[in-house]
């Protein structure tokens, strides 16, 4: 039995040193590998081993609070395009060109994703160029006619009816030089539309037409989902669809992933549209550089009307890595100098500049009172003797404080 429990002691403090190693955590492996506290030998710092242990680190630390907050509730759903559009042609002609294939990055107004031959499209632009000018040339004809004959009729060498007439013809040459001008607009336009634009940052998610494909307007060419941010559409019940609101903090779990992420509701469906009597709640999500993708399912933590004491502590005390969060809490025991101790724990939702938080493992010293490390996390190690400094952060705090309070 014994053997069995060295066992098992073992893989646990492989999986911790993991965890530590993930959050940049690394000082005093190796002492514990040897079965002895960072900087001593068996009998402790200082102690039989010959060596003296480090140095008390210096931290600053803040309480866990339990609050009561709104509880939240696990509601289901999946990742979905903010934005999805079929681009189509808008002229007709041979597809000369396809530049973009599926997967692609395209940034909105910049990338050409296609052209559709424009010999005629330019054809008809030139003849309209040419019509404009003939009409401009008849326009200015028209005006010195009319001109003349003023000044004519002042003279009484023109008869009225002649002014009126020239009158006439120049106000109706004005109306096809107005037509003429709006002739090589459309020809302009048509030309420029032989030309497929990317409408808005995208990626490609399919193609329906190939390079020598003849297209009129209308037909599909390649069909686009937005990049930058995606939204998680969940499915809330109906008894629980008063409780949530646009602008709530939401924390959604990206299963395949094993990530959770934060962003705002964005959209609440005011119809509950299938059997189910569900309500789709949208969260606007940052694509993490497009990691997050669209149709990765999701898990999210919805606040409802019902309110109970949660765990807090300050943003800045959770230390994120590949492996899971985790705070350092500064404990004495036996009325010894207080010790560093890492408690994986689960991040539920932010509420202002602190996180709701669980636990990982029960017993847990984690605590309404206990004294969570704010600042110096970073230089910890299991057993490592603290020293807990009074007085406000200093620079290196307050800088990563705000950096916390951008992560999600």
């Amino acid at each position: 039995m014994a053997t069995e429990s060295s066992g098992k002691g073992a893989i646990v403090a492989v999986a911790v040193i993991g965890a530590l190693v993930g959050a940049g955590l690394g000082y005093g492996i190796a002492a514990g590998l040897r079965g002895g506290p960072p900087g001593g030998g068996p009998g402790g710092p200082g102690k039989g081993g010959g060596g003296e242990g480090p140095p008390p680190a210096g931290v600053r630390v803040a309480e866990v609070e339990a609050p009561k907050l709104r509880v939240r509730f696990a509601a289901i759903g999946r990742l979905e395009a903010v934005r999805r559009s079929v681009l189509t042609a808008e002229a007709t002609g041979t597809l000369r060109e396809l530049a973009v294939d599926v997967g692609d990055a395209l940034d909105g107004g910049e990338t050409v994703i296609g052209r559709i031959d424009d010999v005629w499209a330019r054809l008809e632009l030139a003849a309209a160029e040419a019509e404009l000018a003939g009409a401009e040339a008849t326009l200015d004809q028209a005006r010195r006619d009319l001109a003349q004959l003023e000044q004519l009729l002042a003279n009484e060498s023109a008869k009225p009816k002649e002014v009126k007439d020239a009158r006439a013809r120049a106000k109706a040459e004005r109306a096809a030089l107005a037509a003429a001008e709006a002739r090589k607009r459309r020809a302009r336009v048509r030309l420029e539309r032989t030309r497929i634009d990317a409408p808005f940052d995208a990626r490609v998610t399919r193609k329906h037409a190939e390079v020598g494909e003849w297209l009129v307007p209308g037909d599909p060419v390649v069909e686009v989902v937005s990049r930058g941010a995606v939204d998680a559409r969940v499915f809330v019940p109906e008894n629980r669809i008063n409780a949530v609101a646009r602008g709530d903090e939401v924390s959604v779990l990206v299963e395949p992933l094993g990530e959770r992420v934060r962003g705002p509701i964005v959209a609440i469906d005011p119809s509950g549209r299938n059997r189910a009597r569900t309500f789709v709640v949208e969260v606007r999500l940052d694509a993490g550089g497009g990691a997050l993708k669209p149709g990765m399912s999701v898990e999210a933590r919805l606040p409802t009307g019902r309110k109970a004491r949660q765990l807090t502590v300050p943003r800045r005390a959770v230390s994120f890595s590949p492996h899971g969060a985790a705070v350092w809490i500064a404990a004495s025991q036996g009325g010894g100098p207080p010790m560093a101790r890492a408690v994986p724990v689960e991040v539920l939702f932010g509420t202002g500049d602190r996180y709701a938080v669980a636990p990982q493992a029960a017993p847990s010293p984690l605590e309404a009172g206990a004294r969570v490390v704010i600042e110096g996390w970073e230089r910890l190690a299991p057993g490592r003797p603290v020293k807990v400094v009074n007085g406000p952060p200093g620079a290196e705090g307050r800088k990563r404080e705000k950096g916390a309070r951008r992560a999600p």
